[in-house]
């Protein structure tokens, strides 16, 4: 599926190059753990502490992971994703986005994992703007997208190649399957 978009974008006239970014490929889920888990310990440990029984497992092991982080060692990941955003505002001169997958397939099923996100934690992690597009369906019927990506702080320029690589690849999924009530 995304290697024929990426056909479509070309066939449109859009120049792809294949690129690799090595110092986001290895982004450090210790400095994107450390950042997130300290912010949210100050952010929602409060709410935790007086609302335990309405607060997710999740949320309670953030805030706990994070008010064991040292003041140095959230500076030191503050200080790796500054380095990482310039990098790549540096790495992406001359070019309007960056395409890649949002995930690896298909959604799981149920509603208790929404799924890895490898793809989406680098930008994450530095703040670069991102959306992903719809770009058709996976052998289990459900949705699959590709996701571009913009530099840090430039989410109109993002949004208006967005909007143009929607048009190219003029995906409609039609409506949705509604099963009958038994």
């Amino acid at each position: 599926m995304f290697e024929a978009a990426v056909a479509k974008l070309r066939e449109a006239g859009a120049t792809v190059e294949e690129r690799e970014w090595d110092e986001l490929d290895s982004a450090n889920w210790s400095t994107i753990n450390t950042i997130l888990s300290s912010e949210a310990s100050l952010i929602f440990g409060d709410l935790v502490e007086r609302y335990p029984d309405r607060t997710s497992d999740h949320l309670k092991l953030a805030v706990k992971d994070g008010k064991g982080h040292s003041a140095f060692a959230y500076l030191g990941a503050k200080a790796i994703q500054e380095k990482l955003r310039s990098a790549l505002s540096g790495q992406m001169s001359g070019f309007d986005a960056i395409l890649t997958v949002p995930a690896f397939g298909e959604a799981p099923e149920g509603l208790g994992y929404t799924g890895d996100a490898e793809y989406c934690a680098p930008w994450t992690l530095i703040g670069a703007p991102a959306v992903t597009l719809p770009a058709g369906f996976g052998k289990k019927g459900l949705p699959l997208g590709i996701q571009a990506v913009g530099a840090y702080r430039q989410d109109y320029r993002l949004l208006r190649a967005a909007k143009w690589i929607e048009g190219v690849l003029g995906f409609d999924p039609g409506l949705p399957k509604i099963a009958s009530a038994k």
